[in-house]
C-alpha cells in the first residue's frame, strides 16, 4: 500500500489510499477463511476417522456371525456307501434327494441295498466282493440311526439356525444403527459453520462487487468464494438413516437379505409384514419378488415349530405353510428354502 501525505490535522498526518489499490484486509480475510475452513474439515475428518474405525470393527462382528449362520445350515453327511449320502434331515440315493423321516428305513435284499420311504424306494447294488457287501449292511444300519434321529436332529438343527439367524441380524442392525449415529455427528460437525460462514461473508464483503482488471491477488481471493460454498453446502450421505423406520426384528434381515435395489419396490409389502410380527418374533430370512416379500418367521425362544412362513404383498400379508416360494430374489440362494425344510422336519411327528 503506498502512502501518501495528506492534510494535517493538530500535526497528525493523515494516510489515503490511491484509487484503486487494495488493503491489506483482502489477505487477511483470505487467512481468516482458509482457517476457519481448515478447522471446519479437520473437525470433520476427527469424526469421519472414527466412523471408518466403527464400520472396521462392526464388519468383523458381521461377517463372524454370517459364517456361524452358514456354518449352521451345514450338515455332517455321511457316504456308507456308493449312491448313498446320509444327513441329519435328508438322505440321497443314487442322486435323489429325500427327506429323512422315522419312516425312512433300508433293508437287504440279497446284497443289494433297497431304501424306502413314504411313498419312494430305491436300490443300489453294491459291487462284487466282501467288501462292498459289508459296506451295505452297514449302510443299513446307519440309515436306520439316522431315521430314528431324524425328528430330535431336525429340532436342534433349527434351533441352532433361529439363533444364529436372530444374532447376525442384531450384529447387521447394531452396525447400521452405529454407523447412522457416526453419520448424524459428521452432519451436527459439518452444520456447525458459523465461524466459516462469517469470514466467507466478510471475504465477500471486502472483495465487493467483480471489477475489471483486478489484481491478481484479488481474482486469487475472489476464486476461493466458490469452492469454500461448495463444501459449505455440500450435504453429508447419510446411507444407514433409513433404518429408523423398522423394527430391529426386520431390519436386521433387511439388512443382510434384501439387496439394496430390490428395498424400494419392497417397501409397502415390508410396512404390512412389520404390522404383522407378533411381539418377539423376528425375521430369519426375507426374499423379494418385485413388489411382495417371503418371510420366514420365527417366535420368541427356539421352540419346536415356531417357525412360519409370511408371504407380503402391498395389500396384506398371507401365512403358507413352510417352504420359500418360488422366483424369489434373494441374497443367499437357498437359504430360505434350507430353513423352511428345517421346520417342516421339526414338526414331522
Amino acid at each position: 500500500m503506498r502512502k501518501g501525505r495528506g492534510p494535517s490535522t493538530a500535526g497528525v498526518t493523515l494516510l489515503t489510499m490511491e484509487p484503486g489499490v487494495r488493503d491489506v484486509g483482502v489477505r487477511a480475510a483470505v487467512h481468516a477463511l482458509d482457517a476457519a475452513l481448515a478447522e471446519h474439515r479437520r473437525a470433520i475428518a476427527l469424526e469421519a476417522g472414527a466412523r471408518e474405525r466403527e464400520r472396521m470393527a462392526r464388519a468383523r462382528v458381521v461377517k463372524a456371525a454370517a459364517a456361524a449362520g452358514e456354518a449352521a445350515l451345514e450338515q455332517r453327511v455321511d457316504r456308507p456307501m456308493r449312491g448313498l449320502k446320509v444327513a441329519e434331515t435328508w438322505i440321497e440315493v443314487d442322486r435323489v434327494m429325500h427327506r429323512l423321516t422315522a419312516a425312512v428305513r433300508a433293508e437287504l435284499d440279497g446284497t443289494d441295498l433297497r431304501v424306502l420311504g413314504d411313498g419312494w424306494s430305491a436300490r443300489l447294488v453294491p459291487a462284487p466282493g466282501d467288501g462292498p457287501a459289508e459296506a451295505a449292511r452297514a449302510a443299513a444300519v446307519r440309515v436306520g440311526e439316522a431315521a430314528r434321529g431324524a425328528h430330535d436332529a431336525a429340532v436342534a438343527r433349527l434351533a441352532l439356525v433361529a439363533a444364529t439367524a436372530r444374532a447376525e441380524g442384531e450384529a447387521e442392525y447394531a452396525a447400521a444403527a452405529a454407523l447412522a449415529a457416526a453419520d448424524r455427528r459428521i452432519a451436527e460437525r459439518h452444520g456447525e459453520r458459523a465461524r466459516a460462514d462469517a469470514c466467507l461473508s466478510a471475504l465477500t464483503a471486502r472483495l465487493g462487487p467483480l471489477r475489471r482488471d483486478e489484481p491478481p491477488e484479488v481474482e486469487a481471493a475472489r476464486a476461493r468464494i466458490a469452492p469454500a460454498r461448495a463444501h459449505l453446502d455440500a450435504e453429508i450421505e447419510q446411507p444407514y438413516a433409513w433404518i429408523a423406520e423398522w423394527p430391529p426384528e426386520l431390519a436386521g434381515a433387511i439388512l443382510r437379505d434384501l439387496p439394496e435395489e430390490r428395498r424400494e419396490a419392497a417397501a409397502p409389502a415390508l410396512r404390512r409384514l412389520a404390522a404383522a410380527l407378533a411381539p418377539g418374533e423376528v425375521a430369519l430370512a426375507l426374499g423379494a419378488a418385485g413388489e411382495n416379500v417371503a418371510a420366514v418367521i420365527a417366535a420368541g425362544g427356539a421352540g419346536t415349530g415356531s417357525v412360519r412362513v409370511l408371504v407380503a404383498a402391498p395389500a396384506g400379508v398371507s401365512e403358507h405353510a413352510p417352504g420359500a416360494p418360488a422366483g424369489l430374489g434373494e441374497r443367499r440362494p437357498g437359504r430360505m428354502a434350507a430353513i423352511a425344510e428345517l421346520a417342516r422336519a421339526a414338526r414331522a411327528s
